[in-house]
């Protein structure tokens, strides 16, 4: 004889079996998040060789990157695997870019300079004025752009 409990495991055991109810696992299988990161926007610029490039990363990991100058702008897409934007998102967390404040007067000439924003917030550093807690950040998104530059 079976006991009320025992009745209810079962049945709960044969959902769990017959239809994938109860477990986690294929449920998340199945679902992507619909935000992976909020958007980012990221701007390279200057150097002794001038170079203009922007990345744009949109929510869901779409990415769109514009190299040169214009009349010569070229545009490469692709998407960022989930990994990379939780790695980007766990470096703007610890950046803090909200608290970033104001650059200061830099004298660096051929210096590179950054735009990066990223909920809301917009930091602008000559290279030779970045926070250390900001570098990571700017060499992950770096890496980004240097991977899919045109040949």
């Amino acid at each position: 004889m079976v006991s009320v409990i025992g009745r209810a495991l079962l049945v709960a055991a044969a959902c769990a079996a017959l239809l994938g109810c109860g477990g986690t696992a294929s449920a998340e299988r199945g679902r992507r998040p619909a935000r992976v990161i909020p958007p980012v926007d990221f701007t390279k610029s200057g150097g002794f060789a001038p170079v203009l490039e922007r990345l744009h990363i949109a929510r869901n990991g779409r990415a769109a990157l514009r190299t040169g100058f214009p009349g010569s702008v070229e545009t490469t897409r692709f998407r960022l695997a989930r990994s990379r934007l939780a790695s980007l998102r766990s470096g703007f967390a610890a950046a803090g870019l909200a608290g970033i404040g104001a650059a200061g007067p830099t004298s660096c000439a051929d210096c590179f300079e950054y735009r990066i924003t990223y909920r809301g917030h917009t930091v602008d550093r000559a290279e030779t004025d970045v926070p250390k807690r900001l570098e990571p950040v700017i060499t992950q998104l770096t890496a980004i752009v240097d991977s899919h530059l045109p040949r």
